[in-house]
């Protein structure tokens, strides 16, 4: 065998060991990667490892995706340094070192499946952050780390005071996904009809929906976008459910997403039957 055909050899193993290593995602947590693709900025990702990090610039919170539990705890612990702008919020016993050593341990865990499980960490509460290092180990070693030297400034007041005053329901049984989902979106609706919920993001230029019964993705539901286009009685826009990016789960439950146009003051969802638009249920936004 020529060193030309070792080193194709070579290469194809390579490929097929990282191909082995990629993960398997079920629709959840396929529709949390595209979420945290869409929102956030990613900081870090390794096949090899089974780890993901990902910052939420617009609620300032660190989004950690792992898959395979075994891969996890080899690792070994993880660890998280946030450095303050202000040093004097530190408490005395860590002021000569320069930042928080924020605790994480089992608790913190949320899983999906059996499989994939991820840690959220709130960095709004340490006020402004200019950098960041977290990562795990082992002993003294470290068997990855993330050090981002980056500027974590609210741009957005999603405290549970405003959204109480916007009229935001904070529903205690949502899983991992919709909790995701509330937490970064600015407005939340539930309706008690369909059982759907529906999000609308920081910047209002997405609809996520979460709870969908399969039975609502068909040709006769849609969702109606209205602005303030007189010429067309306000209605700017249809999509179709069929139409959307969709999730479907084994429970036959769905989760969605799609673009809201432009100048959009109000959000419809409507059923036709035989020619005739009924409502089923409508939310405005700001």
């Amino acid at each position: 065998m020529n060193l030309k055909s070792i080193n194709s050899l070579f290469i194809s193993v390579i490929i097929l060991l990282i191909m082995g290593c990629e993960r398997k995602m079920n629709p959840s947590n396929r529709f949390v990667y595209d979420f945290l693709a869409h929102n956030g900025k990613q900081l870090y990702k390794s096949e090899m490892k089974r780890t993901k990090l990902d910052y939420l610039p617009s609620t300032q919170k660190l989004v950690y995706s792992f898959w395979k539990q075994s891969v996890f705890d080899n690792n070994g612990k993880l660890f998280l340094h946030v450095y303050p702008k202000d040093l004097q919020t530190l408490p005395d016993n860590r002021k000569k070192y320069g930042f928080l050593n924020i605790g994480i341990g089992k608790k913190d865990i949320q899983k999906v499946d059996s499989t994939h499980f991820y840690i959220v960490k709130d960095l709004s509460r340490y006020g402004i952050v200019e950098r960041l290092v977290t990562g795990q180990y082992i002993d003294n070693k470290r068997t990855w780390i993330v050090d981002e030297r980056i500027n974590l400034v609210t741009k957005y007041d999603d405290s549970l005071e405003n959204r109480m005053n916007k009229g935001i329901v904070e529903n205690l049984d949502f899983d991992f996904v919709e909790t995701l989902l509330f937490n970064n979106s600015q407005s939340h609706y539930a309706d008690l009809t369909t059982g759907i919920n529906c999000f609308i993001s920081l910047d209002q230029n997405l609809l996520y929906l979460s709870n969908i019964d399969m039975n609502y993705l068909k040709d006769n539901f849609e969702f109606r976008f209205y602005g303030s286009d007189l010429v067309n009685k306000n209605l700017m826009e249809t999509k179709n459910l069929t139409k959307l990016k969709t999730y479907c789960t084994n429970s036959q439950l769905c989760f969605a997403y799609t673009e809201i146009p432009k100048g959009i003051t109000r959000i419809s969802f409507v059923r036709s039957e035989k020619s005739k638009i009924k409502e089923l249920f409508s939310l405005n936004i700001e």
